[in-house]
């Protein structure tokens, strides 16, 4: 972990992050963390969703025909269609 000076994070910004987050848990349907350390902060629902580090290259992705992966839109800025 990277140290930061004292004051840095303020009792005032921890608040409104805080709020922030209270506010989204209200309409959001799943929260998810990618770094398990941030699950103390989050609402008890939250839940630790890991992830691979992957070079996606536009064209170069074959998918399964039973796969579902909307997220992988990004790659290829196109729905995928399977």
């Amino acid at each position: 972990m990277l140290d930061v000076e004292p004051g840095y994070y303020t009792p005032a910004s921890d608040a409104r992050k805080r709020w922030r987050i209270a506010q989204f848990a209200t309409y959001a349907d799943r929260i998810y963390a990618l770094n398990p350390d941030l699950l103390h902060v989050l609402p008890a629902q939250a839940e630790f969703l890991p992830y691979a580090n992957v070079v996606c290259v536009p064209g170069s992705l074959h998918l399964h025909r039973s796969l579902r992966l909307s997220s992988l839109r990004s790659c290829t800025l196109r729905p995928i269609v399977v």
